[in-house]
C-alpha cells in the first residue's frame, strides 16, 4: 500500500493511520512505520497525531538509508549544528555589545571635545 499508492500521491501532506491493521506491528505491518512514512513521503507535514518536524524528517531519512547507526550520526550532527549555531548567536551578540561601547565611548569623547572648545579649552583625551 504505502509503495503502491501513498508515495504516489504528491499532495498528501497529512496521513493518519493510527490502529489501521494495514499498517500495525506484528505480520503484513510497516516495519518502523513512523521513520519509514516519513522517509518515503517527503511532503508529508502530519503522520498520524503529530506534526513531522524538519528534526523528525532528517532522523527517518538518516534510518532509512543505512539503519540505527546512521540515525545516530544524524542526530550528533544535529546537535553540533545546534551547538554551533548558538556559539555564532553568541559571538554576534558579543560583537553587537563591544560595538556599541565604541560607538558609546566615541560618542562621549565628541561631546568632551566639543564641550571644551564651546568653553575655549583645549581637550585631551583620556
Amino acid at each position: 500500500m504505502l509503495d503502491d499508492v501513498l508515495v504516489k500521491m504528491p499532495n498528501l501532506k497529512v496521513l493518519y493511520l493510527q490502529n489501521n491493521e494495514g499498517v500495525s506491528k506484528g505480520a503484513g505491518g510497516i516495519k518502523n512505520y513512523r521513520k519509514t512514512i516519513i522517509a518515503k513521503i517527503g511532503q508529508l507535514k502530519y503522520l498520524d497525531d503529530r506534526p513531522v518536524f524538519a528534526d523528525d524528517r532528517r532522523h527517518a531519512e538518516a534510518f532509512h538509508r543505512g539503519g540505527i547507526e546512521e540515525e545516530r550520526a544524524e542526530r550528533a550532527r544535529i546537535k553540533k549544528e545546534e551547538q554551533d549555531k548558538h556559539f555564532e548567536y553568541h559571538r554576534k551578540f558579543k560583537e553587537m555589545m563591544r560595538k556599541a561601547r565604541e560607538d558609546k565611548r566615541a560618542a562621549d569623547e565628541k561631546k568632551a571635545r566639543e564641550e571644551a572648545e564651546a568653553k575655549g579649552e583645549t581637550y585631551v583625551a583620556p
